[in-house]
């Protein structure tokens, strides 16, 4: 057998005009097929449309309804550990160590 001595004609993706890239492609295809459910009814009737409309709203309700839920009970979290920093500071941050030596 004899070693090809000739450059392969094989090049990355960026050295080459016009190449494939599968992410790129991906999220065209995506944008397109999105797109095309936005303005097209499928044949499907306008009382399923405005169903499809109300459940986004209410599912988007629903999380600003976790949300909230999760920020006050953060923020009470934090008010709380706001006041046991400043409990601790008044009463002279005295920390002792109960551990099983």
């Amino acid at each position: 057998m004899s070693e090809q001595s000739a450059e392969s004609p094989r090049r990355p993706a960026a050295e080459r005009d016009n190449a494939f890239h599968l992410m790129g492609w991906l999220a065209e295809g995506t944008v397109g097929v999105l797109e095309e459910l936005r303005h097209n009814d499928m044949g499907l009737p306008q009382e399923f449309w405005r169903h499809v409309y109300t459940a986004r709203r209410e599912s988007l309700l629903a999380a600003r309804s976790f949300l909230d839920h999760v920020r006050a009970c953060t923020d009470k979290h934090g008010r709380a550990e706001s006041e046991r920093q400043a409990t601790a500071e008044q009463q002279g941050n005295i920390t002792i160590d109960f551990g099983n030596s």
